[in-house]
């Protein structure tokens, strides 16, 4: 979304009330946390809270002190730095936030299915970064001083690789049916027709986020599956990995090729420094084809739990 002339509400009781609504909605006791995996909650959590304190206090965490611009970082960099990350989970609009956050729980199946919880988390983040650095080159060639904010960046590249997984024809509004890999252009045409303020650039950058994820050019910042695996097994993540929201790596991760990034990894790097440092003792490069593991006895834990709740089973797309 690309602030700019927002109306100023100074109606105590409209920001009280704009508080009340993202908490009911997506506050740790909201109606929508009964049912979404763990990462996507997080997420969801840091934006509201943002959101509400940009209404308590806007001029620390108002829209103008969030949003990314070429002046913001030619005037004073490392005053400005943190819009990179932190624009992306910045909202202007009660509106804005609500419907980001709507197309977010729905594609909360990526977490459940393809990344699980710890991959899908570390690639939220790694997207909203890149994608905010392809919208600053684009916006410095054009030589344009646009100040955009929020998620929808990261939206549009998570809803290009959810289109390539799928092979089948999608209903866009529930009335036209096109091919799943045309969906995200559609709906960056429409985003902009319906909404002229969104940021088409950032919409556009998070597709070119999703492009390069799928053909591999991102892999580089990636741990592999088994890393992330060993991390899982540490005794820290054990608070996350015992809570029913979690999906871990082992079962739910990298499952299709084109989502694996074992093979160029950042392992490689990893292990290139470690061998700089002990070039006499020989490992093995991780990036070598590993034997098939044992699944982890975490997996079990869905077995044990008395929960009701039945993840696998429940599909936000409906």
């Amino acid at each position: 979304m690309i602030y700019g002339d927002t109306r100023e509400y100074r109606n105590i009781y409209f920001h009280l009330n704009n508080i009340w609504i993202v908490g009911a909605i997506f506050g740790q006791d909201g109606f929508i946390h009964k049912k979404i995996p763990l990462a996507t909650k997080v997420i969801s959590i840091i934006c509201s809270i943002l959101y509400a304190l940009s209404l308590a206090a806007p001029s620390m965490f108002g829209p103008y002190q969030t949003c990314l611009s070429i002046q913001s970082l030619t005037n004073s960099f490392l005053d400005n730095f943190y819009r990179i990350l932190l624009s992306n989970f910045a909202h202007s609009s009660i509106y804005h936030i609500v419907y980001n956050m709507i197309s977010f729980l729905d594609l909360a199946k990526l977490e459940r299915l393809t990344f699980g919880t710890l991959k899908y988390f570390y690639l939220l983040f790694l997207f909203g970064i890149i994608t905010n650095l392809i919208s600053l080159f684009i916006y410095f060639i054009g030589r344009n001083n646009v100040c955009h904010l929020g998620f929808s960046g990261v939206l549009f590249a998570l809803i290009y690789i959810e289109s390539n997984s799928s092979g089948r024809d999608v209903l866009l509004f529930n009335a036209v049916k096109i091919p799943s890999k045309l969906y995200p252009w559609a709906m960056l045409i429409l985003a902009h027709i319906f909404v002229p303020r969104s940021s088409f650039i950032g919409h556009f950058s998070g597709i070119i986020v999703g492009i390069l994820f799928i053909k591999g050019y991102l892999d580089i910042f990636i741990l592999s599956n088994q890393k992330l695996s060993e991390i899982e097994s540490s005794q820290f993540m054990n608070i996350f990995t015992t809570k029913n929201s979690y999906f871990p790596i082992i079962k739910y991760g990298g499952s299709r090729r084109s989502y694996n990034t074992d093979r160029k990894s950042l392992d490689g790097l990893f292990f290139k420094l470690k061998n700089l440092f002990n070039p006499q003792q020989t490992q093995r490069d991780p990036q070598q084809p590993q034997q098939p593991q044992q699944p982890h006895q975490r997996d079990n834990f869905r077995n044990n739990n008395n929960n009701n709740n039945n993840y696998d089973e429940y599909d936000f797309s409906k």
